[in-house]
């Protein structure tokens, strides 16, 4: 399974660099647990998946690819999480895996966060120039937000749920000469952590 191999490469990623584009930065989350009312409206429909909790548009100045804020019709935002060490690890993703989403390494005081693009093709470049193409792209934020409901006690089978919002870095397209930004606003919690194998 694909998201797996992401999941396990997820650890390095976050913890390095994106591919070329330099290191993801750490910052700061914020607890505020006044974000408990808001995910009130949106139903846990599985373990780990949110309905209607997350909205994603991909553009560039001349294209709009994909676009869940302008049609007002949120997708469900799907988790996949786990514990390693004294690190919680989420991926949340669009139904079916493929597409747009985020990842994040969560730290006791701090937190690493990135949009990304995965594709069953190689589709995505970082850099315009870049002769080869990938099908997995993990962005730096030009604009990040991460607010959890709940300080995290980093222990198994507890859960996290919180906000995020972000607006990558430009990346391409190789059938498109434009650069396109992925913005993303998702609420999200997880299934109850268990630890990494």
């Amino acid at each position: 399974m694909k998201i797996k191999a992401i999941t396990l490469g997820l650890v390095t990623l976050l913890d390095l660099a994106a591919h070329g584009q330099g290191a993801l930065q750490r910052d700061a989350y914020s607890i505020d647990q006044q974000i408990e009312p808001s995910m009130k409206k949106f139903r846990l429909v599985d373990p780990g998946r949110l309905e209607n909790s997350m909205k994603i548009r991909v553009a560039s100045e001349k294209f709009l690819f994909f676009d869940t804020y302008e049609r007002d019709k949120p997708l469900d935002c799907f988790t996949k999480s786990y514990l390693a060490h004294d690190t919680i690890y989420v991926i949340g993703h669009m139904i079916g895996e493929l597409g747009w989403g985020f990842q994040m390494a969560i730290y006791k005081d701090s937190c690493v966060v990135a949009p990304f693009a995965l594709s069953d093709g190689k589709i995505y470049k970082y850099n315009k120039l870049d002769t080869d193409s990938v099908d997995f792209v993990l962005l730096q934020s030009v604009t990040r937000k991460m607010v959890l409901s709940k300080r995290p006690s980093f222990k198994e089978g507890e859960t996290v749920a919180g906000l995020v919002e972000l607006k990558s870095v430009p990346f391409y397209y190789t059938v498109f000469d434009d650069e396109f930004v992925i913005d993303l606003q998702a609420y999200f919690k997880t299934a109850p952590l268990r630890r990494s194998q």
